[in-house]
């Protein structure tokens, strides 16, 4: 019945556990307001400032890579959006 009440939080706690262990990259196209929304649901309130909370966050999951971010950064492919840059891969 406790793992029933803790739901989701028990898988989130299960990936945090194992980034700790090895390497565990968190993948995703545009997902600061998902990585800010799972933080806040899952990991505990938010932090007063974006510099704490980037800290606490990369402490958790120090690979955390966004694919509109990298995108952008690289100047291939010109529109970030996620069928464009599927579409040029």
């Amino acid at each position: 019945m406790i793992l029933k009440e803790l739901g989701f939080s028990v898988v989130v706690q299960e990936i945090i556990d194992r980034c700790k262990e090895r390497s565990c990259p968190i993948i995703g196209h545009n997902m600061m307001y998902d990585v800010v929304y799972f933080y806040n649901q899952f990991v505990g309130p938010l932090p007063n400032t974006y510099e704490e909370f980037s800290k606490e966050w990369f402490e958790r999951f120090p690979e955390t890579y966004d694919t509109k971010v990298l995108s952008y950064k690289a100047d291939y492919f010109g529109k970030t959006v996620l069928g464009k840059v599927y579409e040029k891969c």
